[in-house]
């Protein structure tokens, strides 16, 4: 992962290697080597004029072969079973099963999150009883809803409300980072308690930040159970990439696995193209330096959304974040809209706290905030169980070391002195600038409602890196804090708010 060497809230690990379970599987004649249902909502209407769901589930099947035998597959989901042969050499097939009425899944405080099993197994040749020829099996979930982005030019500039099931979607998002510098650290019941932390702060979306992982099938299912919308960006982040092999052949099947993986999940309503690569193109000089070098619009424009239309049509895609929809493709291609625009789409606020103090969000009324924050120190228990310097100062070793952000105590004091006096003790400099920290989220918070009232179609997201929001929405804060360093973060590892 991007941040494994360094960001501004973690350290440099340079990870490499294998780090989720590796197994060793046998088999004989075929096996699943990927299953992917994809559930679609087909509206009906009664004949007396009620109106209800039915749906449709496309369950693509992948074997993988050991012998050129005749294989059938099975499939059921809510009482309804089908099957398609597979003859000699064929690697996939599609089993196709139309429900008759089913319940939306919904995000939460919408409604309900009805979740149906699927079922599929490979069967082999040769017997009548196709039980004792059972090859091998796999279980998915899916959940019946749709996702659609409200990008239509209005008065003001260009919008981006997600609605689920046709219904606008307040957002009230974070962003969330690896919750670990070693993710494999991170098991589900972790997942379960950080999720629990962000109901408790009442956040309806996470979007998974570009510069860490694509999260585990662990985080999604306990997101599809919950209601929490998930949003997932392709792991491009704050850099140029080259487009050529053997890297762009690299991105492609990382992309295509992961794609084919995550899209049967209902809570994932967004796969994003890259983590501010927009941006830095257009606004960080990087035109001179790249000197006509490819440096990624070919996987944002191009191969992401044609991976994402092939394997996971049902799921919305963005070229990046933040991005300007519009242009001959709507995805802001053609030149003439420049990213971070806040009168259109997606915006980052990340002037406040590098150069401007915190009441200037009250400047801002953009239409989608996916990223804002204010850094401060962690914790108290957390920062002394941590540092062992004596004396402790903002300027002691320990400190300093865990200090991430480019001249980070020179902001913290600058941001600290238009209001309050700078104390000396390490105890008031701590809550002092824990409160200053507080005081300019909540200001953002506060002050984004009040924009979104005058402004249709404004959200929000908050994060570590980040903080977003939606109108329908509300900024709220980012997650995770793997690191134990000045943060701006509000969940932190292990249990500290």
């Amino acid at each position: 992962m991007a941040c494994s060497f360094g960001w501004d809230w973690g350290i440099d690990t340079s990870t490499s290697g294998i780090w989720r379970p590796v197994a060793l599987e046998c088999w004989a004649t075929a096996r699943l080597e990927s299953v992917r249902p994809i559930a679609i909502v087909d509206p009906l209407v009664r004949a007396d004029g009620t109106a209800r769901h039915s749906g449709t589930v496309a369950v693509h099947v992948e074997v993988a072969r050991a012998s050129d035998a005749d294989l059938i597959v099975t499939a059921s989901v809510g009482g309804v079973a089908g099957s398609a042969t597979l003859s000699a050499g064929q690697t996939s097939a599609v089993v196709t099963l139309h429900v008759a009425e089913v319940s939306l899944w919904w995000p939460r405080g919408y409604g309900e999150q009805r979740l149906y099993d699927v079922d599929v197994t490979l069967h082999g040749p040769g017997a009548d009883d196709a039980e004792a020829l059972e090859l091998d099996s796999a279980q998915r979930r899916v959940g019946f809803r749709t996702v659609s982005f409200d990008t239509e030019p209005d008065a003001t500039g260009t919008p981006f409300t997600i609605a689920v099931n046709g219904q606008p979607v307040f957002v009230r998002g974070a962003n969330w980072i690896p919750d670990d510098s070693f993710p494999h650290r991170v098991d589900r019941d972790r997942y379960r308690d950080r999720i629990e932390q962000a109901e408790f702060a009442n956040i309806n979306l996470l979007r998974v930040w570009g510069g860490g992982i694509f999260e585990a099938d662990d985080f999604f299912e306990l997101c599809d159970e919950r209601g929490m919308l998930t949003w997932q960006d392709f792991l491009l982040a704050c850099a140029a990439y080259a487009e050529e092999a053997p890297l762009f052949d690299e991105i492609e099947a990382e992309a295509r696995d992961n794609v084919a993986r995550l899209a049967s999940h209902p809570s994932l309503i967004v796969l994003n193209g890259n983590n501010e690569n927009l941006w830095g193109h257009e606004e960080w000089n990087w035109k001179t330096r790249l000197d006509g070098k490819t440096w990624g619009a070919g996987y944002y424009y191009e191969l992401f959304p044609r991976i994402v239309a092939e394997l996971a049509p049902h799921i919305g895609y963005t070229p990046g974040s933040p991005f300007t929809p519009g242009g001959t493709d709507g995805l802001g291609r053609d030149g003439t809209l420049t990213p971070n625009d806040r009168d259109n789409g997606t915006m980052h606020i990340w002037d406040l706290w590098n150069q401007r103090d915190y009441p200037a969000y009250r400047e801002y009324t953009p239409r989608f905030v996916a990223e804002f924050g204010w850094q401060g120190p962690p914790t108290w228990s957390t920062m002394r169980a941590s540092i062992s310097d004596s004396p402790l100062t903002p300027e002691s070793p320990g400190m300093l070391v865990h200090q991430k952000a480019m001249e980070g105590n020179v902001k913290l004091t600058d941001g600290l002195l238009a209001h309050y006096p700078l104390p000396d003790d390490i105890d008031d400099w701590h809550w002092a600038m824990s409160l200053n920290q507080a005081n300019a989220i909540g200001t953002a918070i506060e002050h984004f409602p009040v924009a979104a009232a005058a402004l249709h179609g404004q959200h929000c997201l908050a994060g570590s890196t980040t903080a977003g929001r939606s109108l329908p929405g509300l900024p709220s804060t980012a997650m995770g804090d793997p690191n134990r360093c000045s943060t701006r973060s509000a969940m932190r590892t292990p249990t500290d708010w």
